[in-house]
C-alpha cells in the first residue's frame, strides 16, 4: 500500500518541532530530584539531580556530585594586626544547601613581608564568626634570618557538614604553606613551610539554614617589626 503524501502542513510541522528542540538546548534546564539511575552504557555519562545537587555516573558505575566554583575575586586584604583573626578572604554558605557530607571551601594566595623583628603567623578557619581549626607557623618557617624576608603563602579553609539544621554541626581543615620569595627553596635553607589542622572528634555548632560565611584569616603573633600580609586572588566553592 503506499505511503500518504508528505503535506506542506506535516512538513512545517516538524520543521516547527525541529525548531523547538534546538531552541530549549540554548535555554536553562531544571533537574527534578530522582532515584539513582542505572549504569550507562559503555560510552555514556548519565546526568541527574540528587538531593538537589547535579550528580554524574559513568559507565563504570563511578558516581558524584559535580562541584559548584564561583568566580575568582581579589579580596586584597592586609593582616597587619597581632590581637585576633582577620579575615583574608571568604565565601557565602547559602542557607539549606548542606546535606551530611557537603563540603565547602575557600581558597586564598598572596604575599607577604615579615617584621623587622620576625613573627609567628597564624592561620585559621572562621565559620561565621566562629573560628574552627588553626595553625601556627614558627619565625624560623621564613628563612633564616627570618626578619623583614619577603614570602608568598598559599591556604585553604574548608568545613564539611556532619549534621544539618538549625543546631547543625560542622568540622573543618586549614592547610597553609609560607615560602621565601628569593633563593632557591630546600628543606635545608629553612625557607619554606607547610602545615595543616583539623578537629579529632569535636564538632562546631552552627546553622545551616542560613547564609554562613566561610573565610580563611590570619594574625601575626606581634605587630612588633610591621609585619604584613595581604591576599590577592581567592576564589569560593562546594567541593562535594
Amino acid at each position: 500500500m503506499p505511503l500518504a503524501p508528505y503535506t506542506l502542513e506535516q512538513a512545517e510541522q516538524d520543521i516547527s518541532d525541529l525548531r523547538g528542540l534546538v531552541d530549549r538546548l540554548l535555554e536553562a534546564h531544571t533537574f527534578a530530584d530522582g532515584p539513582t539511575p542505572n549504569t550507562p552504557d559503555s560510552s555514556g555519562v548519565t546526568a541527574w539531580s540528587g538531593s538537589g545537587n547535579l550528580a554524574l555516573m559513568n559507565s563504570s558505575g563511578l558516581q558524584g556530585n559535580v562541584p559548584q566554583a564561583q568566580t575568582a575575586f581579589f579580596p586584597n586584604n592586609t593582616v597587619v594586626n597581632g590581637t585576633s583573626l582577620t579575615n583574608l578572604a571568604q565565601g557565602t554558605y547559602k542557607g539549606n544547601d548542606a546535606d551530611v557530607g557537603a563540603t565547602y571551601e575557600t581558597e586564598v594566595w598572596g604575599n607577604g613581608v615579615q617584621g623587622s623583628t620576625a613573627q609567628t603567623l597564624q592561620f585559621g578557619v572562621v565559620l561565621g564568626g566562629t573560628t574552627l581549626a588553626n595553625l601556627t607557623f614558627g619565625t624560623t618557617a621564613f628563612g633564616s634570618p627570618a626578619a623583614s624576608v619577603i614570602f608568598r603563602w598559599w591556604g585553604i579553609a574548608r568545613v564539611t557538614c556532619v549534621t544539618t539544621g538549625g543546631s547543625g554541626t560542622w568540622r573543618s581543615l586549614v592547610l597553609a604553606k609560607v615560602n621565601a620569595f628569593t633563593g632557591n627553596l630546600a628543606p635545608g635553607n629553612s625557607n619554606q613551610a607547610s602545615g595543616t589542622s583539623t578537629e579529632s572528634t569535636s564538632t562546631t555548632v552552627k546553622d545551616t539554614t542560613v547564609d554562613q560565611t566561610v573565610s580563611l584569616s590570619a594574625v601575626w603573633g606581634s605587630t612588633t617589626g610591621a609585619p604584613t600580609l595581604t591576599s590577592q586572588v581567592a576564589f569560593f566553592k562546594r567541593v562535594c
